[in-house]
């Protein structure tokens, strides 16, 4: 499964902390599941103040960390 979630209109500091918060997400499961089937991205883009997260992986795996992802969008700075 793939997914890619973008955010606009977010600074430089904001993408990296939500960007490192993301990456030790990933990190965390796949010590804790084993589960090498989760690549993620981030790509940001200084001009448009946009983030790209792109997660490739199994189903429920790419379910959860897009729930995840979501609720640190929704969360206040």
């Amino acid at each position: 499964m793939s997914a890619i979630v973008q955010i606009d209109a977010i600074s430089s500091e904001a993408a990296t902390r939500l960007a490192n918060t993301v990456m030790a997400a990933v990190q965390s499961w796949r010590q804790e599941q084993e589960s090498g089937r989760l690549r993620v991205e981030t790509v940001y883009d200084e001009e448009r103040a946009a983030l790209k997260i792109i997660v490739l992986g199994g189903q429920d795996v790419t379910v959860d960390l897009l729930k995840v992802i979501n609720a640190l969008i929704e969360e206040p700075e």
